[in-house]
């Protein structure tokens, strides 16, 4: 069974540590929200 991560802030520390993510799902509209820029960065590493 997959584990779920809500939030912000826990999932940027999920992306900083060696855990492997498979997906990460935003709300609609929100790809552009300045708070989310840095989780996308992260995540295209």
């Amino acid at each position: 069974m997959p584990d779920y991560i809500w939030g912000r802030n826990p999932i940027l520390e999920t992306l900083h540590s060696k855990r492997r993510v498979k997906r990460i799902l935003l709300a609609e509209g929100q790809r552009e929200a300045p708070a989310l820029a840095s989780i996308l960065h992260e995540a295209e590493k």
